[in-house]
């Protein structure tokens, strides 16, 4: 696919697909009056729960699908195009955004059973971590090949000044959001996640992964402006 296409009408498809998915996934969830669902005090994995989200669990999976499986092009894009700038970078680059896929694709692959040997909890957590990790690992060399492009590719190719600060913003806020994800959850261990409604804001771990996450999406997509033609 052409970088006109990539930007114009395939990544607004993939991710207005995958927001829509998730959309259902969370307007199928019951309410449960002892813990309602709410995007402050439940982790976005609830929504994929098969005990409570009876229906809805099935859309929450479909959604990860479409996120991992049409992420793959992008990452392919940024291997051809970087590639012309400095080989390197486009692998480092592609290597860490096809893992944050393959986590994306396990997540809608694997059910989220609670069950008593905790595997699919066990799976889930490993394939969440390889989504994060790969995706934010993939923004920090992203970064450094647009912040440092003189030195990292030997070559001067077009990137904004803006367009560096404007990356540099979102993703400190992505990792800030992530590590304080880490810290609230932090003994949660592999259970499902329930939230105690006296925590405050602050240290509420789902209030901080929902915003890690879908940052981690705009720090994954966005340089495909600036990424050279394939």
């Amino acid at each position: 696919m052409s970088k006109r296409v990539l930007t114009r009408y395939y990544s607004p498809l993939v991710i207005g697909i995958y927001a829509m998915l998730l959309v259902i996934a969370r307007l199928l969830y019951p309410y449960i009056p002892s813990y309602p669902y709410g995007w402050i005090t439940s982790t976005i994995s609830r929504l994929g729960w098969p005990e409570e989200n009876v229906t809805g669990w099935f859309f929450f999976s479909a959604a990860f699908l479409v996120l991992g499986l049409g992420t793959i092009p992008v990452a392919m894009h940024y291997r051809c195009g970087l590639g012309k700038v400095n080989a390197t970078l486009a692998k480092l680059v592609s290597i860490f955004l096809l893992v944050a896929c393959i986590g994306e694709i396990l997540i809608g692959a694997v059910p989220n059973f609670n069950t008593p040997d905790k595997m699919f909890l066990l799976c889930h957590s490993i394939s969440a971590f390889a989504s994060f990790g790969g995706t934010y690992l993939m923004a920090l060399f992203m970064f450094i090949g647009i912040a440092f492009r003189k030195k990292v590719a030997k070559i001067e190719w077009h990137v904004s000044s803006r367009f560096v600060a404007v990356y540099a913003i979102i993703l400190a806020f992505g990792l800030v959001c992530t590590v304080l994800m880490i810290a609230t959850g932090a003994g949660a261990g592999l259970t499902h996640y329930h939230q105690d409604p006296s925590v405050p804001l602050i240290a509420s771990m789902p209030f901080w992964e929902w915003q890690s996450f879908h940052t981690m999406l705009v720090v994954g997509y966005l340089p495909l402006f600036i990424v050279p033609e394939a």
